[in-house]
């Protein structure tokens, strides 16, 4: 290991099986969806989808993003510090989730949500702990340690799906929704004990029963408050398309696009963080520095490379999905491929947009984020209910490429206007 370390370094072998982690996280999705997409029902594969939907609108609304104040102020802190600041932020969550659980048997009780117990108490439970391993996430990455956040995010992101596919390979009944989603509780859990033994060993210790600062989570949800508006927005127009085919369509409908969803969102994920995402603190360095040449040739680079990549493995999955769709006998996966290519289209131009959101975030133009992630919202949404019961799969295909090419257009905008003119344009 020394021997390795000396040939390549040591921060590039980390950042190689950061890399790395990522990688097989995103694969270990990927294979449970062609698995699930190859035996399961398709209503079934629908199900998982809605569920996956509502964990991740949970985890960008629930904690109101408190995490992104913690991970800055535990950055340097002694542990003493940093335990105060662990217990209160604890203490807000587990609040949260407490009015998010009376809030969700209210809901159930007047009929608005109606599915079994037993699955809503499963996924409320996934909600909670893969809500709070974000924030655990976010807290190991700022005390140094983001190989040990990468491997426990690999826990409960890609590792649990290998037990789930080999359970239901050797016991065909255990192929339904519900037992996909426990083994995933399952990973989810241990990755937060896992977590939470490991800040414990780095000296922040889970202390509840201090008093809490109420002046301080006061001031953190104030200044955080319009970057968790704009990360609520941007999740929900990311996820509002299978909510819309639900109710519109079936949860065969449903289950075809989550398997279409399941390529466009990881491939994206994947370039994001092999590209610009790789490279931030540099363009971040270039910025200050004020060498604004090497800043935009160097982001322009990594852009292009988004770009290329982006559009290379749309044109592969756009030929692998028919091919796989041929051979499992699902006709219903080839029946909507127009609907794939539109989603594969959008994105292409999403990534790009996601690349402006990089210049836009360096250069501290906050408020054109977050209005641009309400606007990406609102046409979503709308797009959604419109074209969904009229064009189907097809109809979220072709809602998600206008609205990244709205969200593109905002931010590419942006991004060539001074810093200090943004709030004017947006006021006038």
């Amino acid at each position: 290991m020394k021997v390795f370390f000396a040939v390549i370094g040591r921060e590039q072998t980390f950042r190689v099986v950061n890399f790395g982690l990522r990688l097989a996280n995103l694969a270990g999705k990927m294979l449970l969806s062609l698995y699930m997409a190859r035996y399961f029902g398709l209503r079934d594969l629908g199900v998982f989808g809605l569920a996956f939907g509502c964990v991740m609108l949970a985890v960008a609304a629930l904690g109101i993003r408190l995490d992104y104040i913690v991970q800055r102020e535990i950055s340097g802190y002694d542990s003493r510090s940093a335990s105060l600041i662990f217990g209160d932020t604890t203490k807000f969550y587990i609040g949260n989730f407490a009015i998010s659980g009376i809030v969700l048997c209210v809901l159930m009780a007047l009929g608005v949500i109606s599915i079994s117990p037993s699955l809503a108490f499963v996924i409320f439970l996934l909600c909670i702990f893969e809500s709070y391993a974000n924030l655990l996430f976010n807290l190991t990455i700022s005390i140094g340690s983001s190989t040990v956040a990468s491997a426990f995010f690999f826990v409960r992101g890609g590792l649990w799906t290998i037990p789930v596919i080999l359970a239901t390979w050797i016991n065909p009944d255990l192929r339904n929704a519900m037992c996909v989603l426990v083994f995933w509780l399952i990973g989810s859990a241990v990755s937060v004990v896992g977590s939470l033994a490991y800040l414990h060993t780095r000296g922040i210790k889970l202390n509840a029963i201090h008093a809490t600062d109420v002046d301080w989570l006061r001031a953190s949800l104030r200044s955080v408050f319009l970057v968790w508006v704009g990360s609520v927005a941007n999740s929900f127009g990311g996820y509002v398309d299978r909510f819309v085919l639900a109710h519109y369509m079936s949860l065969e409908q449903v289950g075809v696009a989550t398997f279409y969803l399941s390529f466009t969102g990881p491939v994206m994920s994947l370039i994001q963080s092999s590209t610009v995402a790789v490279s931030f603190p540099t363009l971040i360095k270039l910025y200050d520095d004020g060498d604004s040449r090497a800043y935009m040739s160097e982001f322009w680079r990594l852009a292009r490379m988004a770009l290329v990549l982006s559009t290379g493995l749309s044109f592969l999955v756009a030929l692998f999905v028919p091919g796989f769709a041929w051979l499992s006998h699902r006709q219903a996966l080839l029946a909507s491929w127009p609907g794939l290519i539109l989603l594969l289209l959008s994105m292409v131009v999403r990534t790009h947009a996601e690349s402006a959101y990089f210049l836009l975030f360096i250069e501290r133009k906050h408020t054109a984020i977050w209005l641009g992630n309400i606007l990406f919202l609102l046409a979503s949404s709308l797009l959604n209910i419109l074209l969904v019961p009229i064009c189907g799969i097809g109809g979220i295909g072709l809602a998600a490429l206008i609205s990244a090419a709205l969200l593109l257009g905002w931010r590419s905008w942006f991004s060539r206007r001074p810093k200090s003119r943004i709030g004017d344009r947006l006021m006038a």
